[in-house]
């Protein structure tokens, strides 16, 4: 059976100023900007809104790596999926009810 896995490369730290800061900037920003994303969500729409999109996201990380890098998944990620939409389907059920 053929193996989906792309070979390993090593993570090289590359001490210069640009990496070092592109790394502190992303560090920094993107949790900072996902805070302010989710509390807005949660204070508009209320706070089990905000924990559907929060449930909701690996998944679609998931399939954004999927269409732009290639990326396949095996039997557990493609399990934990389905676990994640059946999860999501039965909150949508209960508020109906």
């Amino acid at each position: 059976m053929r193996s989906t896995r792309s070979p390993q490369r090593p993570w090289i730290f590359d001490p210069s100023a640009a990496y070092i800061g592109s790394l502190v900037y992303l560090a920094l920003s993107a949790p900072s900007l996902a805070f302010l994303f989710y509390y807005g969500l949660a204070r508009r729409r209320g706070y089990p809104a905000a924990a559907y999109v929060s449930a909701l996201t690996p998944v679609l990380a998931m399939t954004v790596s999927s269409v732009f890098e290639g990326k396949s998944w095996g039997p557990m990620a493609l399990g934990g999926i389905v676990l994640v939409l059946c999860g999501q389907w039965l909150l949508l059920l209960a508020r109906r009810a």
